[in-house]
């Protein structure tokens, strides 16, 4: 289920400077208050990436500090522009299990851009059948994924 890196050049549809703040400006003062600006070669984990470029919370890191890491996405459509994207990270197309073992969910697929109070969801994965909107994925617990790609360790942990 994993997918290596491209090791090709980043391909965004957008200037860099246009992404590099994430989602509310976060990566930034994290790398200021946690790491002062210093940590280099770091790992993060993103969930719910989206397409790897377009409020990406770990881009930042990648691009100024030269980190790697692990990018998930449920999305099919978000996971196809994520590849496209040739960040210098691991992919997954999942969910991230509320188990401790690998198990099915319904995902709903518009969960990230409903107010919450529509559907009883947690980020995607639901309590609800709506066949519209939803597909049962096989989610995978963190722990397994970062054991499987010999248990780096996290210094962003974007969820």
């Amino acid at each position: 289920m994993l997918e290596a890196p491209s090791g090709e050049e980043l391909n965004l549809m957008d200037e860099l400077e246009n992404n590099i703040n994430g989602e509310v400006g976060q990566p930034l003062d994290v790398d200021r208050i946690v790491f002062g600006g210093e940590l280099k070669n770091g790992f993060f984990l993103e969930a719910g990436t989206y397409d790897g470029e377009f409020n990406s919370d770990s881009l930042y890191f990648e691009a100024n500090h030269n980190w790697s890491g692990l990018l998930v996405e449920a999305v099919p459509e978000f996971y196809e522009l994520l590849k496209y994207r040739n960040r210098n990270a691991t992919t997954i197309m999942t969910c991230l299990a509320v188990e401790k073992r690998p198990h099915y969910a319904n995902f709903d697929f518009l969960a990230a851009l409903r107010d919450g109070l529509e559907r009883d969801s947690m980020s995607g994965i639901s309590t609800e059948k709506d066949e519209e909107f939803q597909q049962e994925m096989q989610c995978m617990p963190v722990y397994s994924i970062l054991q499987a790609m010999g248990n780096p360790t996290v210094n962003y942990f974007r969820l």
